[in-house]
């Protein structure tokens, strides 16, 4: 092919170029530039933020699939799988940690509820709680919720 042509495509479609053929003085430095990080660009680029869970919150969720367990109670099976997340500490999506705290403000109420924090004989909202990883789970996911913001998932 010519400068600037397509070579053809490939079994699954996909469009092949030889990128030397694009232009006789284009190199491949052209498209991929490394860069260095400067002080200034600091200033302006966030932190890293480390989204697994503290070992607290992680022994809360694995506290809750305990006695939902044992009590035959608690929780939706959205809140397993986030007490299984939250058991594991792998870092969760931004998109997650907004549900976390959404799902503590809509179920504050549940902690006046009868047997809430009974060990013996716990509510469903108790265990319920729990899965999503206690009042440590909340206090971390608004503290990570001012963090991410409107971040989206990568």
């Amino acid at each position: 092919p010519q400068v600037g042509e397509m070579s053809g495509r490939t079994e699954g479609g996909a469009v092949e170029c030889n990128i030397n053929r694009l232009h006789p003085h284009w190199k491949p430095s052209h498209f991929a530039r490394p860069y260095a990080r400067t002080p200034a660009m600091d200033e302006h680029m966030p932190e890293e933020i480390d989204l697994r869970c503290p070992q607290i919150v992680a022994d809360n969720a694995a506290k809750g699939l305990r006695l939902r367990e044992e009590f035959g109670r608690g929780g939706t099976e959205i809140g397993v799988a986030r007490a299984t997340e939250l058991k594991s500490r792998r870092s969760l999506p931004p998109s997650t940690i907004r549900r976390m705290v959404s799902y503590f403000a809509r179920h504050e109420v549940d902690k006046k509820g009868r047997n809430y924090g009974n060990e013996n004989n716990p509510s469903a909202g108790y265990i319920a709680w729990l899965l999503w990883g206690g009042d440590e789970g909340r206090a971390w996911a608004l503290e990570m919720k001012q963090k991410v913001g409107n971040a989206p998932d990568i």
